[in-house]
C-alpha cells in the first residue's frame, strides 16, 4: 500500500512540477530580436513542421527551423535592413507545395520555395515603400487564384498575383499615414466578394473597408487615434453577419459592423492598444465569443464589450495573445509573450495562471508565438522569440525557444493572426453569402478555409462560379458526392451516400474534422455535382 500511494505521489508531484515549468525542447541563437512572429507548416512534406521568421537589424534573415528539434533548414539574407512583420504560408502558385511570402522592411515582398529558393519578389528591380505589413493570402478577385495582399508606408495597399509576384493593382489611401496592419480578409457585406480592412497608423486614423477586386473604398471608420494591428473578425453578436474588432492608441476597443462600418460599441482598456486582438470561444457563460486584448494587461471582453476577466504582467504585451489547448482538459488557453520575459498560458475561461515561462533577463518576448506538435510525440509545444533589436549601435542578440506545453487534443494556432486571411479568430476564415435564388450550377467551385487547418476545414461548395439559373418548371435532381484522398490517392472521408440537389439548392458547405488517427499532410478534397468535378487541396497540420 505504502508503494502504491509512493507511485500516486510521485505521479502527482511530476504533473504539477509540469504545469509549473514547462520543458525546454530546444533553443536557437539569433543575432537579434523578431517583432515579426513565425509560422509553422511542413513546407517540405517530411511529416514534420518548419517553423519560419525574420529577424531585425544586426541580424535581417529569413528563417527555416526544422521544428523537431530547433536545426537550421535554410536561411536567406534580404539585402539590408529588417524584416519587422510575420510571414505567410501558403500555396500561392496552386503546384500543390507550400511558399513562404515574407517582406523585407525596406521594401521587397519575397516568395520563397520550401527548399528556401527565391520563386519571386516584388518589385524585381526596385523596392517600393516600408513594408511592415504581414501578407495575407486569398482569391479577392474571383480568378480562382490566390494574390498576396498587403500594406505599406503613405497609406498604400497593394495586391499581388500570388503565381509570380506580378501587380494586380495598387493604391494610395492616405499620403501621411502608414498601413502597418495586416489586411484582414472577409466578405464585410455579404455580396459574395471578399473585401480587404486596414488600419491607418498616423495619418487619418481612419478604418478602411476596400472591395478586394480593385481596392475600392466601400466605407471607413473614423477612430480616435492610430492603429498598429489592425482588426480581427467574427460574428461575435450571432446575428449571421461578421463584426470587426480593433485597438487603437487612445487605449479604446471598438466593435463595428462590418457591412457598413456602423458603431457597435467600445471599451477603454488602457494608455494605448497597439497589439491585435484576438477572438475564440473561451467561456461557455456568454453568449457569442470573447476577445482578448492588451496593453501591459491582458483583458478578456464579452462580445458586447464587457469586461470578464484581467491579468497583468509586468511589461507590455507587443503582439497579443493565441489561443489554442495545450493542457489535456479540452478547454482552452491563452498563450502570450511580455517585455517582462515571461510566457505566460492562462485558463480562457477565467484568466487563472496556468503557467509561465522565463526566458532570463535581457530576453523579452515581443512576437506571438505558435503552437502545435513539433515533434509528432502527442503533446502540445509552444514557440516564440526573445531578445534585443534596435535600430542604432547597440549590439541586438536573440533565441528562439521550443517549450513542450502539455498534452494538448484540440485547437492549436500555426500562423501570426491565426491564418492567412488574418482574421484574428480561432475559427478563421471568411464568411461566405450566396444570393438565394433558385439554381443549379453548370460549373461550380470549392472554398476550403481556413487552409491550412488544424481542427476542422470548411468546404463550400456551389456558389463562387458562373451558377445558372434553371429555367424550368418541372421536376430536376442531380447527386452530389464529396471524397477526401490523401496525397497517396488513399481515401479517408467521404459522404455515407450522395446527395440529391434539387432546383431549390444554391450552396452547401460542409465541415471536415479528421479523426485524430489521420495524420498531417496534403489532402485533396473532389467535388462531384452531375457529371462536373473539381478538386482543391488542403494542408491539415496538428
Amino acid at each position: 500500500m505504502k508503494a502504491v500511494i509512493s507511485v500516486l505521489f510521485l505521479v502527482l508531484f511530476a504533473t504539477t512540477a509540469f504545469a509549473q515549468v514547462p520543458d525546454t525542447l530546444w533553443t536557437y541563437e539569433l543575432l537579434s530580436h523578431c517583432y515579426g512572429s513565425p509560422a509553422c507548416a511542413d513546407i517540405d512534406f517530411d511529416g514534420y513542421l518548419e517553423i519560419v521568421f525574420g529577424t531585425y537589424f544586426d541580424d535581417e534573415h529569413a528563417y527555416c527551423l526544422n521544428a523537431e528539434d530547433g536545426s537550421l533548414k535554410w536561411r536567406y539574407y534580404t539585402g539590408g535592413g529588417p524584416l519587422d512583420a510575420a510571414p505567410v504560408i501558403a500555396d500561392v502558385d496552386l503546384d500543390g507545395s507550400l511558399e513562404v511570402i515574407i517582406p523585407a522592411s525596406w521594401g521587397i515582398m519575397f516568395c520563397f520555395n520550401g527548399d528556401g529558393s527565391v520563386q519571386w519578389i516584388y518589385p524585381r528591380y526596385d523596392y517600393v515603400e516600408c513594408i511592415d505589413s504581414p501578407p495575407s493570402v486569398t482569391d479577392v478577385d474571383g480568378d480562382n487564384r490566390p494574390e498576396v495582399i498587403f500594406g505599406a508606408w503613405y497609406g498604400k495597399v497593394y495586391v499581388l498575383n500570388g503565381e509570380d509576384g506580378s501587380l494586380l493593382w495598387e493604391r494610395c489611401y492616405c499620403e501621411d499615414g502608414y498601413v502597418q496592419s495586416a489586411p484582414c480578409i472577409l466578405d464585410c457585406n455579404m455580396d459574395g466578394d471578399l473585401d480587404i480592412v486596414i488600419g491607418m497608423f498616423r495619418g487619418d486614423c481612419k478604418l478602411y473597408a476596400l472591395h478586394g477586386a480593385d481596392g475600392e473604398t466601400l466605407w471607413t471608420y473614423q477612430a480616435d487615434d492610430w492603429m498598429y494591428a489592425g482588426a480581427a473578425t467574427a460574428d461575435i453578436d450571432l446575428d449571421g453577419l461578421p463584426e470587426l474588432v480593433v485597438g487603437d492608441y487612445s487605449g479604446k476597443v471598438f466593435a463595428l459592423e462590418a457591412e457598413d462600418g456602423s458603431f457597435k460599441w467600445e471599451r477603454s482598456i488602457g494608455y494605448y492598444v497597439f497589439p491585435p486582438v484576438t477572438i475564440a470561444e473561451l467561456n461557455d457563460e456568454y453568449s457569442g465569443p470573447e476577445i482578448l486584448a492588451a496593453e501591459n494587461e491582458l483583458y478578456c471582453l464579452s462580445a458586447d464589450g464587457s469586461i470578464i476577466w484581467d491579468y497583468p504582467t509586468g511589461g507590455l504585451i507587443d503582439r497579443g495573445a493565441v489561443v489554442a489547448e495545450v493542457d489535456g482538459d479540452e478547454d482552452l488557453e491563452v498563450i502570450f509573450g511580455s517585455s517582462d520575459c515571461y510566457l505566460y498560458v492562462l485558463n480562457g475561461e477565467d484568466g487563472s495562471l496556468v503557467w509561465r515561462y522565463y526566458t532570463g533577463s535581457g530576453y523579452p518576448i515581443e512576437n506571438a508565438p505558435v503552437v502545435a506538435d513539433f515533434d509528432l510525440d502527442g503533446w502540445v509545444d509552444i514557440f516564440f522569440i526573445g531578445g534585443h533589436g534596435t535600430s542604432d549601435t547597440v549590439p541586438n542578440y536573440g533565441r528562439a525557444y521550443a517549450v513542450r506545453a502539455g498534452p494538448g487534443n484540440g485547437e492549436t494556432w500555426t500562423m501570426y493572426r491565426h491564418d492567412a486571411y488574418r482574421s484574428g479568430y480561432l475559427e478563421g476564415g471568411p464568411a461566405e453569402s450566396i444570393e438565394q435564388q433558385s439554381i443549379i450550377p453548370d460549373r461550380f467551385d470549392i472554398l476550403c478555409y481556413p487552409n491550412p487547418f488544424n481542427s476542422v476545414v470548411t468546404i463550400a461548395i456551389g456558389g463562387a462560379l458562373n451558377l445558372t439559373p434553371l429555367h424550368t418548371t418541372t421536376p430536376h435532381t442531380t447527386s452530389l458526392q464529396v471524397d477526401i484522398f490523401d496525397i497517396n490517392g488513399r481515401l479517408v472521408w467521404n459522404l455515407d451516400s450522395p446527395w440529391l440537389l434539387s432546383p431549390d439548392s444554391y450552396s452547401l458547405s460542409f465541415s471536415w474534422q479528421p479523426d485524430p488517427s489521420i495524420p498531417t499532410g496534403i489532402y485533396l478534397i473532389k467535388v462531384e455535382i452531375g457529371k462536373q468535378n473539381t478538386t482543391r487541396k488542403v494542408i491539415y497540420l496538428k
